[in-house]
């Protein structure tokens, strides 16, 4: 067979899932808009997947971009309104791609 040191198999268990991929390419994405803004991860995808649920409600994009500011604003970071948009555009293409 073969297993691994101390007998445990090679493998590092079943490869990511479909969320956990969009997950890794949202976390990417802001990342390259500030790198700050993935400082805490969770905070970030919390704040995607409630732009999610705007976009879903069918919210109008100035109110998604100025909801996606107050959301996503975290520690000293500016989110300036063409950094909203950027971010309501990664959780769209990323997190929600189905909704609105």
């Amino acid at each position: 067979t073969s297993a691994g040191p101390g007998g445990t198999p090679p493998s590092s268990g079943p490869a990511p899932g479909p969320a956990a991929a969009a997950e890794a390419g949202f976390l990417t994405e802001v990342g390259a808009i500030d790198p700050g803004l993935v400082a805490d991860r969770e905070h970030a995808l919390r704040a995607g997947r409630e732009t999610c649920q705007d976009i879903a409600a069918h919210r109008p994009q100035d109110a998604l971009v100025q909801a996606a500011g107050q959301r996503f604003q975290v520690g000293t970071v500016a989110v300036t309104q063409m950094t909203a948009s950027l971010l309501v555009d990664a959780s769209r293409n990323h997190l929600c791609p189905t909704a609105g």
